[in-house]
């Protein structure tokens, strides 16, 4: 009896503060989100397309992480929202540093040549870019660039978050044309175009940029979001539980898969081992590395190489590097 009465308690406590919560929600709700179906009341939630970039310097693992944290926002704002639906848009690939391979085309390269489109979509709405402009026939209109800074300027005297409205976008990356605003976009400059850029000096989590963009959203009539410089935005709950829904929701492309059965197929010469057997895989960076890092010589590298190898009783090694034959 005691317990009915410790829940039913609990009820009347929680109630009044679910209510407010809700109608919070609704009150800020405009008319084209209302909608009736056979006479019932509904809420139809607006779609907002999210498009991101990075620092055109920023390399693949970098890109992979930002991502991650973008789409954290993304799932934040479509369970915790009722006005708006997101949907996270696809920056192409294109002319990473460390890709040396320059007689492969490496320009506007769609997330489906390096991931699972699939098994993204199972962890919120994602659409490449490419069908977004085939969609709109051609032309791509944003409603609003927003161009991240980085602000450390009294970063032990002042709350960490900021998200501070500055002066228009820089000239040198996006320029005025006439009505509109015009830049390279991952290659499609002569399909995309925005009606306006302004610059943030940002510092905060991926959340905290959410709750600005929902305040913005309600201020303004906007469809086509951009983020640039998303590389600013950490993450609020790094390692935590989404962030690896999200991280095993980035499954590699099946291009990749069988390129990579191939390879270890090819390497394995011994009719007797399965394919697919143990090695050692080892990432070794040198190029732009060594010019800001102490250099680690070649021979230090295979003693420790050969170190690994005798530990985990290993007779194979494969290498991926964008080193040079003698060494650099």
């Amino acid at each position: 009896m005691l317990i009915f009465w410790q829940n039913y308690i609990s009820l009347i406590i929680l109630c009044p503060i679910l209510i407010r919560a809700v109608s919070n929600q609704i009150r800020n709700l405009k008319p084209e989100h209302l909608c009736q179906e056979e006479g019932n009341f509904c809420i139809k939630p607006k779609e907002i397309f999210l498009l991101y970039d990075v620092n055109p310097v920023e390399g693949f693992n970098l890109r992979r992480d930002v991502y991650i944290r973008i789409a954290n926002l993304v799932k934040k704002i479509n369970n915790e929202r009722i006005e708006f639906r997101f949907k996270l848009v696809l920056p192409p690939w294109h002319n990473l540093y460390h890709w040396k391979s320059k007689q492969v085309q490496q320009s506007m390269l769609d997330w489906k040549n390096f991931f699972d489109i699939n098994s993204l979509k199972e962890y919120i709405p994602v659409i490449e870019l490419s069908d977004i402009i085939n969609e709109t026939n051609g032309t791509l209109i944003l409603d609003q660039i927003y161009f991240l800074e980085n602000d450390f300027e009294n970063f032990n005297n002042e709350p960490f978050n900021k998200f501070l409205f500055q002066d228009n976008c820089d000239q040198k990356i996006y320029f005025k044309e006439k009505e509109f605003i015009r830049g390279n976009f991952w290659g499609y400059g002569h399909k995309i175009r925005a009606k306006k850029c302004q610059k943030i000096k940002f510092r905060g989590t991926n959340f905290y940029l959410g709750d600005n963009l929902i305040k913005i959203l309600r201020q303004q009539d906007s469809k086509f979001l951009m983020i640039d410089r998303a590389e600013a935005v950490i993450h609020q709950d790094y390692g935590q539980s989404e962030y690896w829904k999200c991280r095993k929701s980035m499954k590699f492309s099946h291009i990749l898969v069988d390129k990579g059965l191939d390879l270890v197929k090819s390497l394995n010469t011994d009719e007797k081992k399965k394919i697919g057997g143990n090695y050692l895989a080892v990432h070794l960076r040198r190029g732009d590395f060594l010019k800001h890092r102490p250099s680690v010589s070649i021979e230090q590298i295979c003693k420790q190489i050969k170190m690994v190898l005798d530990q985990v009783n290993l007779e194979r090694v494969f290498i991926a590097t964008d080193g040079t034959e003698s060494g650099n």
